[in-house]
């Protein structure tokens, strides 16, 4: 009883809090969003940060520093930093004599500074709650040439890079030190034709200080090196210290062997990730020790007569000095796997590689014998020690003392949501479409969500390469009001008005996505959801809406709709596309004019699908089996019964209770006969297996959840059927054909026209039905289709180009 009651009070809690937070963010994003609407923007407020707040150093220390001339005195300075580096910022701001500066500690603040700043500078991305405003000047000047693979190329994080995405979209200068930092940036994110910003081609702030000879020496007097050959160790950080103890037992006995040969004129400088710095001792070290405490990193290493490091970029700043670089890179191959890779290999560098401690020394005490010319022109191009001066005039002055670049291939940039990328007929219809598509003649992007793709991040590996794409990274962000609005609006399903309140909702979440991106067409694909079809209604190009299903009987059964939203959709779009004629009537039904109504048929991806069926067999983490036969499922498939099988998600239009108590009367005749039913994922999967245990031959019945690749087990079925209370199509119909499979059909809207167009085998729309197209079946009367799947595929092409090629 006394656990019951702590489980309430936990949960009664768990709610309190929820709903203090949920109210929270509507006040918080009400102060932001009448900033945004009401307030004018502030000519002479600079906002700057780095690394998400948390982080003072680099190319926006550099620019910082440079806005404390006397020449900028009249801007104001707002650096957004995490309370931990406050203490760090001060020490800054007082041995560099800085321009006073505010500090803001909290996103929140931050976000209502952005919205009243003229100029936003960042070495990263933004915070998801900004809005960018018209008159605001956005510069992003990243943190350094990425040598690890980045963006796309990342493995476990790919679905992630949409907070970089966002403040690409809104910048209006985004500074590159080379051609490579351009090509690699802007590819790695997708962003080099859809941008409507320019890049700035001139050197990093932060590598200025390498050309400053007398910077160097003033630095070196004041550390006390006096002839000492300084040498600099900056790592990559290679992870978390709790998760990595021994990378950091291995660092240490490294530098204590390193220690005990080093000469007593020789020192060693560690600038290592603040949680490894401080896990050391270095009072061990006689000739080891950490940065010294105040000063910019890069002030520190210019003092340096050489740089070790490993994997970090830092060496393509370093370079600039002509010095010595050495590359430590004792777990290359371990490091190069865990990271994902890198986008060249380390042999194209010029600077010596080595693996242990005995060939550092070794290189340590030798003199520079590379040359690195080539290096520093493919690199270093622009770098320079006005760099600074440069920037700040062209972007708070509008001189124009930088080269800046326009981007973009000149093609039309179509945007296409796709929704979660799910298991299901309407990614099938996507993936297809993908492959199919020119993208020689248009450019494409898919708009995911982030939050439904967290528990499976490996779905955004199915967009093929030439295809980009872009996450929306957090949910819809309302004020009180709006709230109120809209949850009015949801409540009155079939009455309530789209009032210029949501419409302003929508309005302003498509800028916060997507503020200066060039779309000359969107197409919501998915077709459902309540924020979706709102969201890119307010795009301001032309638009289709896709409609894969009948949507009444979708509002009907699931409710997992809302007839306003869809309403408005049909009514606003410019275009709303049916993938089957049987779905006109019903898409008018819920309220779309008929003019507006286009059929764009699915294509069907006939190589693909037989490639996929000539694989093996495999099954993901989330996969589940139920099978009564011994030999599992290979044992089901390699039996000489007949096979049928149906593939659709665990959903009650699907029809899998009638179609399994179809197939337990089918047995009483037929029991060597097996039924394999597959989906991807829905809320009947367990309701799903009770029912088949309930059939008096539920041993003939396999169920398996959540397999990618299902066409292996389809090709080696004797029969599938689609035994659904109503469809979009059902694409699997063309899957099981085109590999040599009967297939029938419930009589119903979508497959109809369809299978009788091509001369397929239709039963009526109940359990009797389905068990008489079984019995069918065995009399040879059911076939496979009659249809020209190249001649298909061409005219369905032609009907999407229609759309978005207009």
């Amino acid at each position: 009883m006394i656990k019951q009651m702590r489980k309430k009070l936990e949960n009664i809690k768990r709610q309190i809090k929820k709903k203090y937070n949920a109210l929270r963010t509507l006040l918080v994003n009400s102060w932001c969003y009448f900033i945004y609407y009401h307030v004018k923007l502030d000519d002479n407020l600079i906002f700057l940060e780095s690394r998400d707040g948390k982080d003072f150093t680099g190319n926006i220390f550099r620019i910082v520093e440079e806005l404390s001339k006397e020449e900028y005195k009249n801007f104001k300075i707002v650096i957004w930093a995490r309370k931990d580096i406050h203490k760090k910022i001060r020490k800054l701001v007082k041995t560099y004599q800085l321009k006073k500066l505010r500090l803001v500690a909290s996103e929140n603040r931050a976000v209502a500074v952005m919205e009243r700043a003229k100029y936003i500078v960042s070495d990263s991305g933004v915070p998801w709650k900004y809005v960018k405003r018209h008159g605001q000047i956005v510069l992003n000047t990243w943190h350094g040439t990425p040598l690890k693979v980045m963006g796309r190329q990342t493995q476990g994080e790919k679905h992630k890079i949409g907070t970089t995405q966002h403040m690409f979209f809104s910048s209006d200068y985004l500074l590159y030190p080379s051609e490579y930092m351009k090509c690699t940036m802007l590819q790695a994110y997708m962003m080099e034709n859809v941008i409507s910003g320019k890049a700035l081609m001139s050197g990093y702030p932060r590598n200025s200080v390498f050309f400053d000879g007398k910077k160097r020496e003033y630095y070196r007097e004041i550390f006390g090196f006096g002839e000492k050959e300084v040498f600099v160790y900056m790592p990559t950080h290679r992870g978390s210290v709790e998760k990595n103890r021994k990378n950091l037992e291995i660092m240490v006995t490294m530098l204590l062997e390193l220690d005990a040969n080093l000469r007593s004129d020789q020192l060693v400088l560690a600038k290592l990730h603040v949680l490894d710095q401080n896990e050391i001792d270095f009072s061990q070290f006689e000739h080891i020790q950490p940065f010294p405490d105040g000063y910019e990193t890069y002030d520190v290493l210019n003092t340096a007569d050489c740089l070790i490091t490993d994997y970090s970029s830092v060496f393509f700043d370093f370079a600039n000095t002509r010095r010595k670089i050495i590359l430590f890179t004792y777990d290359e191959e371990t490091y190069i796997h865990n990271r994902g890779g890198l986008f060249f290999s380390l042999s194209e560098l010029p600077f010596p590689r080595v693996k242990d401690v005995q060939g550092l020394l070794a290189e340590m005490n030798s003199e520079k014998t590379y040359e690195d010319k080539s290096f520093l022109q493919k690199f270093c191009p622009y770098d320079a020690i006005n760099a600074t001066e440069k920037l700040c005039k062209h972007v708070f002055k509008g001189e124009k003392s930088c080269k800046e670049v326009s981007l973009g291939n000149g093609k039309k940039n179509i945007l296409i949501y796709a929704g979660s990328l799910a298991k299901n007929g309407i990614t099938t219809a996507l993936c297809s479409l993908l492959d199919n598509i020119d993208t020689t003649k248009q450019n494409y992007y898919l708009s995911l969500r982030r939050q439904e793709l967290d528990a499976d991040p490996s779905r955004v590996n199915i967009i093929p390469d030439d295809i980009g794409y872009m996450p929306i990274m957090s949910d819809q962000q309302y004020t009180l009001q709006e709230r109120w609005r809209y949850n009015r609006y949801y409540r009155k399903r079939n009455s309530a008005q789209y009032t210029s309140i949501l419409r302003r909702i929508f309005i302003r979440e498509f800028d916060r996505c997507y503020w200066g991106a060039k779309f000359d067409y969107v197409i919501q694909f998915d077709g459902y959801g309540v924020n979706m079809p709102l969201l890119f209604l307010e795009a301001p190009c032309p638009k289709t809406i896709f409609v894969h299903n009948d949507m009444v009987q979708e509002l009907k059964t699931k409710r997992n709709q809302h007839k306003n939203v869809l309403r408005n959709a049909y009514q606003k779009y410019d275009n709303v596309a049916v993938v089957s004629p049987d779905l006109i009537a019903p898409t008018t039904e819920v309220g779309a004019p008929k003019e507006k109504i286009v059929v764009i048929n699915n294509i069907h991806d006939l190589n693909t699908i037989r490639q996929k069926a000539e694989g093996e067999i495999t099954f993901e983490k989330d996969t589940e089996i139920r099978t009564y036969h011994p030999g599992g499922i290979e044992g089901v498939l390699n039996s000489n019964c007949k096979k049928f099988i149906t593939i659709g998600r665990f959903s009650r239009e699907k029809g899998h209770q009638r179609l399994l108590k179809a197939f337990d009367h089918f047995c009483d005749l037929y029991s060597n006969t097996q039924l394999i039913i597959i989906g991807g994922y829905g809320a009947l999967y367990n309701e799903t297996i009770k029912w088949a245990k309930q059939l008096r031959h539920w041993r003939n019945v396999t169920i398996i959840k959540s397999v990618r690749n299902p066409m292996p087990i389809l090709k080696r079925c004797d029969l599938f059927i689609l035994s659904s209370f109503y469809e979009g199509l059902g694409l699997v119909l063309l899957e099981a054909d085109c590999l040599g499979v009967p297939t029938f059909s419930t009589d119903i809207v979508g497959p109809k026209m369809f299978m009788e167009k091509y001369h397929g085998h239709l039963v009526e729309n109940s359990e009797k039905g389905i068990l008489q197209g079984m019995y069918d079946f065995i009399d040879g009367k059911v076939h496979t289709l009659d249809i020209d799947y190249h001649e298909y595929n061409q005219k369905a092409l032609r009907e999407f180009y229609d759309i978005c090629m207009e």
